[in-house]
Formats: C-alpha cells, structure tokens, sequence
C-alpha cells in the first residue's frame, strides 16, 4: 500500500512470491551458502534504536538481508534502549559466535562512531574493537545511499529485485515502507522519522553499488480502482 509522501513505494511484501521470490522483496529464510559475501551494517543509537543488519551478496550482486538486532523498546516504535557500545558489542559478539562461526564477516558503519563523545576516552568504534568487532568507515553519501536502495527494489522483467529481506526480519519490513521524504530536503528522507535500518542498509549498498536498471516493471495489481499503485509508482531523483 502507497500513501502521499511515502519515499520507497517500490517496496512490496507479497506472501505469494515468498518461496517463487518474483514480484515481492519479503522472502522465506533459507541458508546462505558458504562462500557468498556477508557483511554486518551498523547505525548506533542510544535514546534512538542502534541498527545492525547482516547481509550476504550473491554471486550476481543480489543482496539478501538474513538477519538483523534492533535495540527498540518493545512496543514503543522509534525508543532505544538506551546500550552502551560494549553492550552492543557483546549482544553481536554472542549472535556472530552461535551462527557465523567460521564466516568472514566484512563490518561498514557510520563514521560517527570513531567520534569521541564528550567526557568519553574512546569512540563507540574503539569500544567495540575492544570485544573483537570491528567496522570500516562507510560511505554515507545520503542521495546516492537512497538511490541505491530505488535500484535495488526496482523489478525486473520477469518479477525479480535485487534486494530481499527475510521475512524474520521484522523491523526492516516495517520501517522501511514508513519512511517519508523531508518537507525542506525535499530529495531526501525525514531524518525525524524512524530512519535507522535505512540508514545501516545506505552504508553496506554503497559498499556493493549497482547501476540504474535499465528497464524496470511494476509488479501486477489485483482490484485497484482508485489506481494507487500507478500514482505511486514514480519517485524523487
């Protein structure tokens, strides 16, 4: 469903598609291959939710989001709850030891986490180091980070993305679809909004760019007589 001002319309959650993967980007879990790439993204908050995300790269580009921890208040959309660095560090150190053991995991972050905050010795970024994870500076080029998601959510020809998200994936499914553009920054996303998943998803798609598909199809529509899904369809460059 689209609604006036909504940034990403091209995203859909079609449970027919779930197992066909065509026409939808909300897919049933399954096992990542081995040798596929992963990475871990990052978006830190305290009063505002942190962010991480994992992901694995297939070997046509396609990036799946398989797993994620969200630190929001249950019930209480948009409320961190309020972690340390080390926390976090820990609570993914313990994720990664259970179901990654063994897997070369490639971290990309904000780059505000190397910032010493005031009164603070170290950097989330150095706090974390200190429980063996680690992160690279991401690119976080805001119109370029958005355009790659509209890339990645376009459909093909024949109903496929090239993105998908596990259907466990809870926060991402409802987030995402919520974000609204900026009344000023008219190109750009409402920071106000709930915007730390899209922002941890930004920073690793930048560190896997693709090019503008060069032909892109709307997903077919059942009973749609006031044509919202065709009024929606286009989206701010």
């Amino acid at each position: 469903d689209s609604f006036s001002g909504q940034v990403f319309t091209e995203f859909r959650n079609n449970a027919d598609g779930y197992t066909s993967k065509r026409w939808t980007h909300v897919i049933k879990p399954f096992e990542i291959p081995s040798y596929w790439k992963r990475y871990r993204s990052f978006d830190f908050g305290y009063s505002k939710p942190f962010s991480v995300g994992w992901w694995a790269v297939d070997g046509e580009g396609r990036a799946y989001r398989y797993r994620e921890l969200y630190g929001c208040v249950a019930g209480q959309p948009d409320t961190g709850v309020k972690q340390e660095p080390s926390e976090i560090a820990r609570r993914i150190r313990a994720i990664e030891d259970e179901f990654e053991r063994g897997n070369l995991i490639i971290g990309v972050a904000d780059p505000a986490i190397w910032d010493v905050r005031y009164g603070e010795e170290a950097s989330p970024a150095q706090v974390m180091e200190k429980h063996g994870i680690y992160f690279d500076k991401a690119d976080n080029a805001r119109l370029a980070g958005k355009m790659q998601l509209h890339y990645r959510l376009a459909f093909d020809e024949e109903g496929y993305p090239m993105l998908y998200v596990f259907d466990t994936c809870k926060d991402f499914i409802r987030t995402i679809p919520a974000l609204v553009y900026d009344d000023t920054k008219v190109e750009d996303v409402d920071t106000k909004g709930e915007d730390h998943i899209y922002d941890e998803c930004r920073y690793v798609l930048m560190e896997n760019p693709i090019s503008p598909p060069r032909q892109t199809v709307q997903p077919p529509v059942g009973d749609d007589p006031l044509e919202l899904h065709r009024r929606a369809r286009f989206y701010r460059v």
